[in-house]
């Protein structure tokens, strides 16, 4: 009965040894879910606040470049309004039966100051000759009035005519000056066009990359943590089976040796009597 006893409290002590053990690998699995959850929860809560982030920074941004596209455009808005009227008084002018195509006509062409101022003066010179030397009025001083109108009218006409088309010429090359200005403030206007939307294209595309990054750099440390939960736990159901089957071996080979313990006291009893007797015995017969 006392190997018995001794080996049913050793065997209770080892599966309270068990229990604990149990227990605290029980509260160890439990300390690593959690900590998991607060780590994934953690995890969420960055790629949410992240993504947010850059969405108002990408709706910051477009209003922005709007505006300053809208500003650049302003400040060439002159330059092409006054192209555009030059381009259209351009056209006017030598579109199909426009002014400028064709010639002038004999009464623009005495409307010419110098036309008229140098016809009289060359009439009242000739009429003061011909005063002096009382041939006033004569048929000579008639047919050399004739003469000179025919003569100074050609003359004075051709010079009016090059001073028109001087005239002409001057206002063409400051309406085309206009329209060449307007035509590059209106290059600059679709440059900033092409800039402006270049640069929203940029800022959606570095938003949705930047987006996909921050969700794929969140799953992956999601994935990193289940893994190394996992492990963790492993390890602690591991080394808790472990423990259970050294304590079951354990109380196995405590009540194992309960089992044995008569009979090898027995036999020790046995050997030491049959030795003492032949110690006995040779001192008998000594």
């Amino acid at each position: 009965m006392g190997f018995q006893t001794a080996a049913n409290q050793q065997a209770q002590g080892t599966q309270q040894a068990m229990m604990f053990q149990a227990l605290a690998a029980q509260q160890q699995a439990q300390a690593l879910k959690e900590s998991q959850d607060k780590a994934l929860a953690e995890l969420r809560q960055g790629k949410t606040e992240g993504i947010s982030a850059l969405r108002e920074g990408q709706a910051a941004a477009a209003p922005t470049l709007e505006s300053y596209y809208q500003q650049g455009v302003g400040y060439q808005q002159p330059y092409m309004g006054a192209g555009a009227g030059a381009t259209n008084q351009l056209a006017a002018l030598f579109g199909q039966g426009g002014a400028y195509t064709q010639q002038p006509t004999l009464e623009q062409l005495q409307m010419d100051p110098g036309y008229a101022f140098r016809f009289q003066q060359g009439q009242r010179a000739m009429e003061s000759a011909l005063g002096s030397s009382g041939l006033r009025g004569s048929g000579a001083a008639l047919k050399g009035a004739t003469r000179y109108g025919q003569e100074a009218g050609s003359q004075e006409y051709q010079n009016a005519y090059a001073r028109f088309m001087a005239n002409r010429a001057q206002a063409v090359q400051g309406l085309q000056n206009l329209a060449g200005t307007g035509a590059g403030a209106a290059n600059i206007a679709s440059g900033l066009a092409g800039q402006t939307g270049g640069n929203l294209s940029n800022v959606y595309t570095g938003t949705g990359q930047n987006i996909a990054n921050t969700a794929l750099g969140a799953a992956t440390q999601g994935a990193t943590t289940y893994a190394n939960t996992g492990n963790q736990l492993a390890n602690v159901y591991g080394n808790l089976g472990q423990g259970l089957g050294q304590g079951a071996a354990n109380i196995g080979s405590i009540y194992g040796q309960a089992a044995m313990g008569p009979t090898n006291l027995l036999a020790n009893l046995v050997g030491q009597g049959l030795q003492a007797g032949a110690t006995f015995a040779g001192m008998k017969y000594k």
